[in-house]
């Protein structure tokens, strides 16, 4: 009798071991259910992420996508950036041109850490020629640049400037990011008296449980400052 109950105590004692390293397993990895690399609208479960413009005086409008092409607003009469120069934005809403005052991120659903750049390629006549990603020889404006960190990055053949927003975004809560672009001093001369298509682009993933170190585990990285 005595050795049955040290076996039955025996084989309890294994069960909540079992159930405790189950456990143990499913906190440490629980945010695999309700995050992901962002697609549309960045949604992961209650978490969502979207972009945002400010227009005339004090309207905005959400983007539900996660890249927003922009045209420049030109200041020269011809119609042209020049190396330096910084210039405000427009995005096409149907068919009419809305001017931006500001671009933000806006986290409706929980806490969010947000990385983002910008895709410049070379359009003929429409037609977008991808073979040269030129988005790191344009910066942000940004008017709250304490709020934010960059980092040029390369993978395989292609380099960009990412940004990172160095704290979450809370939910219920935005953040400006932006309130033009500058094309830098040191863009190529194969740049210029072309025509850009201008892309924003950006990630998401949730603040808690570190979950940016798997979601974001590839070359364009994150913020040292999420840890």
């Amino acid at each position: 009798m005595k050795n049955t109950s040290k076996q039955a105590k025996l084989i309890g004692i294994i069960v909540i071991l079992f159930t405790l390293v189950l456990c143990v397993v499913n906190i440490t990895y629980s945010y695999f259910s309700f995050s992901s690399k962002v697609s549309g609208t960045a949604s992961f479960e209650s978490y969502d992420v979207k972009f945002g413009y400010s227009y005339s005086t004090s309207s905005e409008k959400l983007v539900d996508e996660n890249t927003l092409t922009v045209y420049p607003i030109y200041t020269s009469a011809g119609g042209t950036i020049g190396r330096g120069e910084s210039f405000k934005l427009k995005v096409l809403d149907g068919a009419s041109d809305v001017n931006i005052n500001s671009l933000f991120f806006s986290a409706e659903g929980g806490n969010s850490y947000v990385r983002f750049w910008i895709d410049a390629y070379k359009s003929t006549e429409g037609v977008i020629d991808k073979t040269v990603n030129y988005g790191r020889y344009f910066d942000f404006v940004i008017p709250y640049a304490e709020s934010f960190e960059s980092s040029v990055k390369t993978r395989g053949a292609e380099t960009k400037k990412m940004y990172y927003a160095k704290a979450a975004i809370n939910a219920g809560s935005s953040i400006v990011f932006a309130t033009g672009l500058t094309l830098l001093n040191d863009a190529p001369v194969d740049m210029l008296n072309s025509t850009m298509q201008i892309t924003i682009n950006f990630d998401a993933v949730q603040a808690e449980n570190g979950a940016y170190l798997s979601v974001f585990d590839d070359a364009w990285g994150y913020s040292e400052s999420w840890s």
